[in-house]
């Protein structure tokens, strides 16, 4: 059974990101919020309410965390803590990278 593979240009959805060096690329951290969304989901004008808190799983070095995010404002980060309230350390990335 294949995937049905999507192409946009030279663009493969599915094979690996690769630098011009040739190195593969690949996400230190995955993160995955539980978040409300204000309107509905694919309601236009609609958007995730990303201030308050909820469910969170964070993928980082073949390992999977689940907690709680929380975030006060716009203006700040948001918080990920495991189920005994500690910060979820997440994997450092290099500058420039989002």
């Amino acid at each position: 059974m294949g995937h049905n593979v999507e192409v946009l240009g030279s663009f493969d959805l599915w094979a690996p990101d690769i630098t011009a060096e040739g190195v593969r690329e690949s996400p230190k951290n995955v993160i995955v919020m539980t978040v409300n969304y204000v309107g509905g989901v694919g309601v236009i004008d609609s958007y995730a309410e990303l201030i308050g808190s909820g469910p969170v799983e964070v993928f980082s070095q073949g390992r999977v965390e689940r907690g709680t995010w929380s975030r006060a404002n716009l203006r700040h980060p948001a918080i990920y803590k495991n189920a005994q309230g500690k910060i979820i350390n997440l994997t450092p990335v290099r500058r420039g990278w989002n």
